[in-house]
This record gives structure tokens, sequence and C-alpha cells, in this order.
């Protein structure tokens, strides 16, 4: 913004960011769900989300905490993520479109035995939102995944 000598809509911009982040609950009197974030490639599999990415912060917006321990983004098994037993499961879809969760777990079947899915807490989402980084239409969507991941803090 300084360098386009717009500084105060920068500034404007960094507190409407800053208000919607102060209306994601806290959840501070419950522990910390493991959480993955995973794309749907299609024929070419599933690929998760490490540390140093936008599914990271969006977990962390979530107050969760990321089961995988990487940098970046890798291939996942789905006999991985079973081992790893995540309570939330974030889906997205690389190419255009929302994923639908139910077309997701007919493919992947096994999913439903994790705690997620058996919470059904496995959450299509829209990931292009995602491609800017922490945007506001981000952090809008990581407000309405709280509301999914914790109904009883509204």
């Amino acid at each position: 913004a300084r360098q386009l000598g717009r500084e105060r809509s920068g500034q404007q911009l960094i507190e409407d960011l800053q208000k919607l982040e102060n209306t994601l609950p806290k959840h501070t009197n419950r522990p910390e769900l493991k959480m993955v974030f995973l794309l749907d490639l299609n024929d070419r599999g599933l690929s998760q989300a490490g540390r140093d990415t936008v599914g990271n912060a969006l977990i962390s917006l979530l107050n969760g905490e990321n089961i995988s321990t990487f940098n970046g983004y890798q291939s996942v098994s789905l006999e991985s993520i079973l081992a790893m037993d995540p309570d939330v499961i974030l889906l997205g879809k690389r190419s255009n479109g929302k994923p639908v969760t139910n077309e997701f777990l007919a493919r992947y079947p096994l999913l439903n035995n994790t705690s997620a899915g058996l919470s059904n807490l496995i959450i299509s989402m829209d990931a292009g939102k995602l491609i800017a980084g922490l945007s506001i239409t981000a952090v809008e969507q990581a407000a309405d995944l709280a509301k999914r991941i914790y109904p009883a803090s509204e």
C-alpha cells in the first residue's frame, strides 16, 4: 500500500482482516483437534498440506493441530491418513469448483473409518479461495468452517 500511495486503504484492509479473524471462535476450552488439509487431485490421488502452506495457516486459524510434519505439499496414501487418524479432514479440490464430500467418500470409503469420518467432520471447501493466501475470503471461509467444526461455540 505504501508503494502505491494507498496507505489508508492498506490499513483499512488490515483492520478488516483483524476484525474478521477475531470473529473466529478461539476454542480455548477444548484440546486442539488433529486436522489435515487434503487436495483432491482426482485421478492423481491426494496431496496433503504440510507446514509452510496455506492449508497449514487455515488449520492454525481453526485452532487445530496440523498432523503433517513436513513442509509443502506431498502425495499421501489412504493408509497413512488412517494411521494418523485426524479428527477433522478439510478437503479442497485443485480444479475449479467446490468438491462434494459424498463423491469424495465414494472414491475413498476407507476415510469413513477415521475419527473425522466417524464424527462427520470430513468437510469440503473451495480451495480456490486459498490461492491468494489468507485473504478476506479465506478468513471468511475459516469462519464458516469453524461453525461446522465447533457448533457449540457459536
